[in-house]
C-alpha cells in the first residue's frame, strides 16, 4: 500500500515530506506552520469516488508522515480538509486539532 488507504470505514495516509517516496515519486508535501500541504497521487482528481469519501464532512483521516525514506512514519493526529484544489494532482491544506 502508498499513499492513502481506507480500512474499517477510516482513512489512512502515509506520506513524505521533502523526500521522494520508496517508488520514486515526489510530490511537494510540505509543512507550513501547523497544516500538511499535501498532494495525491499524480492522476488522482475530485471525480474519484475515493476522494469525494476522503474528504467529505465527519470522515475519520489519519495521517502520518516522514522525512526520511527509510524512517518510520510519525502520526501527525486527524486531519480535516482546510483547503481543496482540484487540479491534478489533488492538493489538500490539512489541519489538526491541538
Amino acid at each position: 500500500m502508498t499513499g492513502y488507504s481506507h480500512y474499517n470505514g477510516e482513512f489512512f495516509i502515509f506520506c513524505n515530506v521533502g523526500v521522494a517516496g520508496t517508488t520514486g515519486d515526489d510530490y511537494d508535501n510540505h509543512w507550513e506552520d501547523s497544516e500538511l500541504h499535501w498532494f495525491g497521487k499524480w492522476r488522482s482528481h475530485l471525480g474519484q469516488s475515493r476522494f469525494s469519501q476522503l474528504l467529505s464532512e465527519g470522515a475519520t483521516v489519519h495521517v502520518f508522515h516522514r522525512k526520511d525514506n527509510h524512517a518510520p512514519f510519525n502520526y501527525a493526529g486527524l486531519g480535516r480538509p482546510r483547503v481543496i484544489m482540484g487540479a491534478r494532482p489533488v492538493m489538500v491544506v490539512w489541519s489538526f486539532a491541538s
